[in-house]
């Protein structure tokens, strides 16, 4: 058996991009889909309302732990869509963070738009809890003449270093 390589093939490998599979939808379809009243009627059926203060959950489609809904075309996280049905705008360089916590939750006023730094700090990851230690494990601030950053990012204790070469 002999293998032909093709001009397609050979794309990814120069570092081109194929064309997207599917193309960026029209100026104003999504604000058409969205502000039209059958696909307003259809997203909140399938919330879970409660009292403003509770958590709205979504009843669709999840990935991830966060509900999907198609928008013009392309899957579109809802509560980016309940955000913008509430009035509210988000900016290109903001994301919106589920103060509640909870990926279903459309509820607007448990949404809020921040940097995606910010957003990644009041998480539970990795990065967020790192952040949160302020003392060294044998119980030096991190923090003044005591801390050196490694060119890494990693937090150093001065003390527990000089203690080190002793």
């Amino acid at each position: 058996m002999t293998w032909t390589w093709t001009a397609p093939l050979l794309l990814p490998l120069l570092g081109e991009l194929p064309p997207a599979r599917r193309p960026l939808p029209k100026p104003g379809a999504v604000e058409a889909t969205l502000f039209s009243g059958e696909f307003q009627e259809r997203f909140w059926a399938r919330v879970q309302t409660g009292e403003p203060g509770e958590c709205w959950e979504w009843q669709g489609a999840l990935s991830d732990g966060y509900g999907h809904v198609r928008v013009a075309g392309r899957s579109t996280p809802v509560h980016r869509v309940a955000y913008l049905l509430a009035g509210h705008t988000i900016p290109e360089d903001l994301v919106l963070d589920h103060r509640c916590r909870n990926r279903r939750c459309v509820n607007p006023d448990h949404l809020e738009a921040v940097t995606s730094r910010e957003n990644i700090l009041r998480g539970e990851g990795a990065a967020a809890r790192a952040a949160r230690v302020s003392h060294c494990p044998r119980g030096h601030w991190y923090g003044g003449e005591n801390l050196r950053v490694r060119p890494d990012g990693r937090r150093v204790c001065r003390a527990c270093e000089r203690g080190r070469r002793r």
